[in-house]
């Protein structure tokens, strides 16, 4: 039975040895480096996902304070949708809106109310990773009762 004992040289190890090492530690590296890699592209898109959502918040709280009257005086033919020169760009987020304006018969308890409800909806887009665009809707609706018709019997 032949034991081999090796002493440390004292030059140091050889060029093998510091090979060996260097590639063992770049396999064991390299599926931890993507992950943190792939961790740090889920975090920036959930950032610009957040300030699109806050970007487009603004801008329905804005329309929403404008109340109803204020709403309707934007209309023209049922719906208006903001001119492309006049929307609104942040930090890479573009933001528009789009209101429309639908005329309801709701049945009520004596007879049917005729409502108008203005639908406000609010686009925030940017583009994320490889240019790949992407879009946030948010939408709210603002209701006015019109009429109040009593049911034919």
């Amino acid at each position: 039975m032949h034991l081999v004992v090796r002493v440390h040289d004292p030059r140091g190890y050889s060029l093998l040895e510091v090979l060996v090492g260097v590639v063992i530690l770049a396999v064991v590296i390299m599926p931890l480096l993507s992950l943190f890699i792939m961790g740090y592209n889920h975090n920036s898109s959930a950032g610009l996902k957040t300030r699109a959502v806050v970007y487009g918040q603004e801008e329905m709280e804005r329309l929403k304070s404008l109340g109803f009257n204020g709403l309707r005086s934007k209309l023209s033919g049922g719906s208006y949708l903001l001119p492309e020169d006049h929307w609104d760009e942040r930090e890479g987020l573009v933001r528009y809106y789009r209101l429309d304006l639908v005329n309801k018969k709701v049945d009520g308890i004596e007879g049917f109310l005729q409502v108008q409800i203005i639908k406000v909806q609010v686009d925030v887009g940017w583009r994320e990773g490889e240019g790949r665009e992407r879009k946030l809707t948010l939408a709210s609706y603002l209701a006015e009762v019109v009429e109040n018709h009593e049911e034919d019997l």
